[in-house]
């Protein structure tokens, strides 16, 4: 019972950060711009329940071997390299960045070295 409490205080505490953020990154508007969804209400739903129904999906463990855990660090690594490069480039600092440093040429060696880093990081952190 102690268990359920606390992790529900930590969905709360994660839930009531996480909120914000996505208000100020005006996240669920810019979702439902590029999928040309009806309404930003449903767009903020549809972020909610992903979130709520990940958060259960992680309490059971499948049993698929080696080959699959890496794989799904890969992926991993992959979406929090493409999550963070959107973001990113959603405040514009990219760009700015390429501009200071004289670099926009290189554009698209800095995002594959960006999203290999994430994706290396991924596994790093498997083996620690």
């Amino acid at each position: 019972m102690t268990e359920a409490v606390i992790g529900l205080f930590f969905g709360l505490v994660t839930g009531a950060c996480a909120a914000p953020v996505w208000a100020m990154l005006s996240l669920p508007m810019r979702i439902s711009d590029v999928l040309r969804a009806g309404s930003m209400a449903r767009c903020a739903l549809a972020l909610t329940l992903g979130a709520a129904v990940s958060g259960i999906g992680l309490q059971y463990t499948l049993h698929l071997g080696m080959a699959f855990a890496w794989l799904g660090l890969l992926f991993g690594g992959v979406f929090v390299g493409m999550l963070a490069s959107a973001l990113t480039e959603a405040l514009e600092v990219i760009p700015v960045m390429y501009d200071r440093l004289r670099i926009a040429s290189d554009l698209k060696y800095a995002a594959v070295a960006l999203m290999l880093g994430k994706g290396m990081g991924a596994f790093i952190s498997a083996w620690l």
